[in-house]
């Protein structure tokens, strides 16, 4: 079970700073999506 649990923990390392990165993306194509609404006159949903 150790070996289980290190290795898993191992993964999610590697794994999570590709998932941030993904969800700070999003969080910027969001924001750039706002300003360009809101610059257009179009209804920011």
């Amino acid at each position: 079970m150790d070996h289980y649990s290190s290795e898993a923990a191992k993964t999610l390392v590697r794994t999570s700073p590709s998932k941030t990165f993904t969800i700070f993306e999003g969080t910027s194509e969001i924001q750039r999506l706002v300003i360009a609404r809101t610059l257009t006159g179009l209804p920011v949903r």
